[in-house]
């Protein structure tokens, strides 16, 4: 049997391990990160169509260090898990909580198995 290698997050696995057992984590490695507002202002990037976030689990992480990008995003689609499969992650109504506006200013278009499809209405 061959070991799946394409699960990865910066937080620790939980529920991944019970959801998919034939996923190991067995290995770990630094990787260079930056906040989403830090490109953003490197890069001038003054408005985002849309944003597809495949972060495992750490959307928490990409919401805190993109508040600045996010209010300026049309679409933001992103793995959303009712069932959390790593450490510390939220799931939907949490995500809109923190999202710059709050879940008012966030609609969701289409709600998928473990995904998500956000509009920003402030940009409609």
């Amino acid at each position: 049997m061959r070991t799946w290698t394409f699960s990865s997050s910066l937080k620790k696995p939980t529920g991944h391990l019970t959801e998919a057992p034939w996923v190991k984590f067995e290995r770990t490695a630094k990787v260079k990160v930056i906040r989403l507002d830090t490109f953003i202002a490197q890069h001038g990037v003054d408005r985002i169509d849309f944003i597809w976030a495949d972060v495992q689990g750490a959307e928490d992480l990409l919401i805190a260090g993109g508040q600045q990008a996010l209010a300026r995003t049309r679409y933001f689609y992103t793995e959303c898990y009712e069932k959390p499969l790593y450490e510390g992650q939220i799931g939907l109504d949490e995500m809109r909580q923190r999202l710059p506006g709050g879940p008012s200013a966030w609609e969701v278009v289409h709600r998928f198995p473990t995904d998500v499809l956000l509009r920003n209405t402030a940009l409609a």
